[in-house]
């Protein structure tokens, strides 16, 4: 999550233990002490609490979220910038 988070060049408004809070990314929020947006990054998890916006997941889900990209591109895109083999997918068997 720290990645994605670094990636994506978000910067907390505060932070106590594991639990980062900040202006949401998916939404764009241009209030920089805005604190609707809240990870976890022990959790590997986010939600915004603004009701307009209510975007959560893990990771991958933030970031397909900010960048607009459907979940496999995503997933693929993150896999390249942080240099990590994409896993492969199971071939399926007639």
């Amino acid at each position: 999550m720290t990645q994605v988070l670094e990636l994506l060049q978000w910067q907390s408004s505060t932070r106590h233990r594991s639990q980062l809070r900040g202006a949401c990314p998916v939404h764009n929020s241009s209030n920089e002490q805005s604190r609707s947006f809240s990870v976890n990054v022990a959790e590997h998890m986010f939600r915004c609490f603004t009701p307009t916006c209510g975007a959560q997941g893990n990771q991958l889900d933030l970031y397909a979220q900010v960048t607009g990209l459907p979940l496999l591109t995503a997933a693929h895109e993150l896999c390249s910038r942080l240099g990590i083999e994409p896993p492969k997918l199971p071939t399926q068997k007639n």
